[in-house]
């Protein structure tokens, strides 16, 4: 397994990414291990439904799929669909953290020119892949 750490600064837009081989570790942890416990290791976002996010979408007017979108309108919406979440589970989330990860995450994926956009399907495809939902229905997702 591989132990994924991401570093970002808003100030100057840009992120870097990190990966250490930790496997032999992992076993030997104590389950209470910030480590394990790491949102690193799971993702909030599987806790979201396709409507809830779908309804982030429309609140933010994202129906222009090759319209870019900076990393301050990923950052709004990001924030909008966390704060849903932590609504909806409560403690569970921390929204900084979150958006910061999923920003970081997303950027990684859809920005490899490191421009500081990606285009409004890339982040609609981003998001609906890792909620929570039948393989079918995501397909279906428009």
């Amino acid at each position: 397994m591989l132990h994924i750490s991401y570093s970002v600064t808003h100030q100057l837009l840009c992120n870097s990414l990190s990966l250490t081989h930790t496997h032999p570790l992992l076993p030997s942890l104590p389950p209470s291990s910030p480590l394990l416990s790491s949102p690193l290791l799971s993702s909030p976002v599987d806790l979201l439904g396709m409507p809830a996010a779908c309804e982030v979408f429309e609140q933010h007017g994202l129906k222009q799929n090759e319209q870019l979108m900076d990393i301050m309108q990923v950052m709004t919406c990001l924030t909008s669909l966390y704060e849903k979440l932590d609504q909806q589970h409560g403690n569970l989330v921390n929204v900084p953290l979150c958006v910061d990860m999923c920003l970081n995450w997303l950027l990684n994926v859809y920005d490899t020119g490191r421009s500081g956009k990606i285009r409004t399907l890339s982040f609609k495809t981003g998001i609906i892949s890792l909620c929570k939902a039948h393989l079918e229905d995501k397909y279906r997702c428009k």
